[in-house]
């Protein structure tokens, strides 16, 4: 049986160093754990993800190649990955036959920000 965890919070509010601990605990423990990263704009995890967002769109190079803003570029990554939400399902598939825990990393997702406003996320 495979479990799951959603991190979200606030900038700052630790959900990094909580999945970074929690991965260790519960590896430490025997457990299998795949972290899944689906924040475009984190590029500095300290540790492997078995999916990264980054490694279908970057906010960085959003935000340069299209000339957009910090939350015009979220708004066009969560775009892109629903537009490639394939992409997303064959990289959980495999996980979810080999491992116990995948812990979803979510982006920040603030009650006014331009995601929750101008989208259907």
């Amino acid at each position: 049986m495979v479990f799951g965890q959603v991190v979200i919070g606030p900038p700052g509010s630790g959900k990094t160093t909580y999945c970074n601990g929690i991965s260790h605990f519960l590896n430490l423990i025997g457990r299998k754990v795949a972290v899944i990263n689906l924040d475009p704009a984190n590029d500095s995890l300290p540790y492997e993800c078995a999916v990264n967002i980054e490694d279908l769109v970057k906010l960085s190079d959003v935000m340069m190649q299209h000339s957009l803003g910090p939350n015009g570029g979220l708004v066009y990554c969560m775009d892109y990955l629903e537009k490639n939400i394939d992409w997303l399902e064959a990289k959980l598939k495999p996980l979810l036959k080999g491992y116990c825990i995948i812990i979803l990393y979510l982006l920040d997702l603030q009650p006014k920000s331009s995601l929750n406003t101008l989208t259907n996320y």
